[in-house]
């Protein structure tokens, strides 16, 4: 099974908030362009404000091809893996130790939590995807996953209760 490690619902808000701004500005911007009958100052700083924006309108897909959207996380019989662009980490179902839902920033266990897999038997904690390393990385946390990891690992997902309790 090939996830995305950010969950979908989060990138589709986030490309999704960047385009309503981006595209409004540039709406606004095209709307209120002056005609001017010589080239001037004004309206190179229009043409090039109007470029900035272009550009902000591109970010999705720059994010999509090399920024979080482009991550990945298999789940197969042999093991785990987490591809990034250029970088692989991986670890068979025998290597891992713990699978755990890591507490947010604020030490919390939210939606937004990511499930760690760890192959030391007492790991450093993994808060985010900026701390994932080849020993402990994961998955954003979405409905029906812990369901997927017991088909192949036996061990118990630690502090899921907490994400199922917060749900009632």
């Amino acid at each position: 099974m090939k996830l995305r490690t950010v969950s979908p619902r989060t990138t589709i808000l986030t490309y999704l908030l960047i385009e309503l701004f981006a595209v409004s500005f540039f709406l606004l911007l095209q709307r209120n362009r002056t005609p001017f009958r010589y080239f001037s100052v004004m309206q190179a700083l229009e043409y090039a404000l109007l470029a900035i924006v272009l550009v902000f309108m591109l970010i999705p897909v720059y994010l999509e091809l090399f920024g979080f959207g482009s991550i990945r996380f298999i789940l197969s019989k042999r093991g785990v893996s987490y591809q990034k662009h250029g970088l692989r980490y991986r670890l068979a179902w025998s290597d891992v130790r713990r699978v755990i839902l890591a507490t947010d920033l604020y030490g919390r266990v939210t939606k937004g939590s990511y499930l760690v897999f760890y192959a030391d038997e007492a790991p450093r904690q993994v808060r985010g995807r900026a701390e994932f390393n080849s020993r402990a990385f994961g998955v954003q946390y979405r409905k029906g996953l812990p369901e997927a990891i017991s088909k192949y690992c036996d061990l118990e997902i630690e502090n899921l209760d907490a994400i199922v309790k917060t749900k009632r």
